[in-house]
């Protein structure tokens, strides 16, 4: 036997072994994904570059146009993949995802503070002032066209449209003071920037969650309650289920479930911190994705089912109307799975870390290496009654049904 030959013998047998102790040492009720794809996994339609600065999230808007931000445009692409305009937003960067509106307007928040707001046209329809604090999260919009901009822990900005001219003013709420003798941390902590967007209940309370707080408003400002998260770790995106109960994960590895009157329902153990949002269907399934696993979760917080791709999760879960769930893999790429958790197909080149979009026709968008891709699977759009995908909607509301 040559060395070569030896050399290889070698390597065969410890891969083998590898092979084997992971088949036996795998956490009970975990699935590997396939090392290879499944049938008619590549299901890409069009790829559109972008380049370096994309943001962090995509938009579809009524018209089905596809929108998002890269360096200092805002991008509006056609179905087909072809490039329909882009608006400049000057110096402007952007790290927040588009807002649509059920006008068509779309609402960019920028990395220097400005909010503008464009119309499915192209055609700018007004730009607020800047803020030298920045916007690092998407707004949310409510059911009268209410843009809700959270810009610091400090400051979150109401703009009210009106008919007279292009936006009304501000409404300025500062709610630093949790209660009468408590506030946030002070000095530079009290101001920073915040990462997570405000999400709107159907009755219009506003539930915001900043450092260890989870924060619910009235659509006038005033505070209703404050949670302060039992580990101590800081909060992300709140996901509201059929029964209003809030769901969201914070940085020491916990999800919790929240009523609607700030109680602690339950909380559950995650094997690293809460990917973006949590995604609920119709019947209150609740899903995450950890650094390493996607959980399915019962109303009671008892595990349904969970599934661990290659080296963990880029994005939150899409959930599409006949129960699929796509996500984005660091090695499996985009991944479908069955609503029961099994690997319904993969595709390695199309990861992305931000929750996939389903346009009403089904089509799948997701940003994947500097670009967008379009994907097609059922022809499903996104599952109604529930909380489909991060902020919601595709439109990136954060607004309940």
């Amino acid at each position: 036997m040559t060395i070569r030959q030896k050399a290889f013998a070698i390597g065969g047998g410890y891969l083998l072994l590898f092979a084997v102790v992971l088949l036996f040492t795998r956490p009970a009720g975990l699935r590997i994904a396939s090392l290879s794809t499944s049938p008619g996994a590549r299901k890409q339609k069009w790829t559109f570059r972008i380049g370096t600065g994309t943001s962090t999230g995509l938009a579809v808007g009524p018209d089905g146009a596809v929108y998002v931000g890269g360096r200092n445009l805002l991008y509006a692409i056609a179905p087909n993949g072809k490039l329909l305009w882009e608006h400049s937003l000057g110096a402007e960067g952007v790290k927040a995802a588009p807002v649509v509106g059920p006008d068509g307007t779309v609402y960019m928040a920028t990395i220097y503070g400005a909010v503008y707001a464009v119309a499915s046209d192209g055609q700018r329809r007004w730009q607020s002032f800047g803020n030298y604090s920045g916007i690092d999260a998407s707004p949310g919009l409510d059911g009268e066209g209410t843009l809700y901009v959270v810009y610091t822990t400090r400051e979150i900005d109401v703009f009210q449209e009106s008919r007279s001219r292009p936006f009304q003013g501000r409404l300025v709420v500062d709610p630093v003071r949790i209660s009468d003798d408590r506030v946030l941390f002070g000095g530079y902590f009290a101001s920073s920037r915040n990462d997570t967007s405000p999400v709107l209940a159907a009755d219009a309370t506003l539930f915001v969650s900043r450092q260890s707080w989870l924060h619910a408003f009235t659509p006038q400002g005033e505070q209703i309650w404050a949670m302060e998260s039992p580990a101590g770790g800081w909060f992300g995106n709140p996901a509201i289920g059929p029964d209003g109960t809030l769901y969201l994960g914070d940085s020491r590895q916990t999800l919790y479930a929240v009523d609607r009157a700030g109680n602690k329902k339950w909380a559950f153990s995650t094997q690293g911190t809460v990917v973006e949002s949590p995604t609920i269907d119709a019947d209150g399934t609740i899903y995450f994705c950890d650094d390493k696993t996607l959980t399915a979760l019962l109303l009671d917080g008892t595990v349904k089912w969970q599934f661990s791709p290659r080296w963990g999760c880029l994005s939150s879960p899409t959930l599409a109307a006949d129960g699929t769930l796509y996500f984005g893999a660091r090695v499996d790429g985009l991944v479908a799975l069955n609503h029961d958790g099994t690997l319904k197909w993969n595709d390695p080149a199309g990861g992305t870390n931000s929750a996939p979009v389903i346009a009403p026709d089904g089509t799948i968008y997701v940003l994947n290496n500097g670009g967008v891709a379009a994907y097609w699977d059922a022809g499903a759009g996104l599952m109604p009654h529930c909380w489909p995908r991060l902020h919601h909607d595709s439109q990136n509301t954060g607004r309940s049904e």
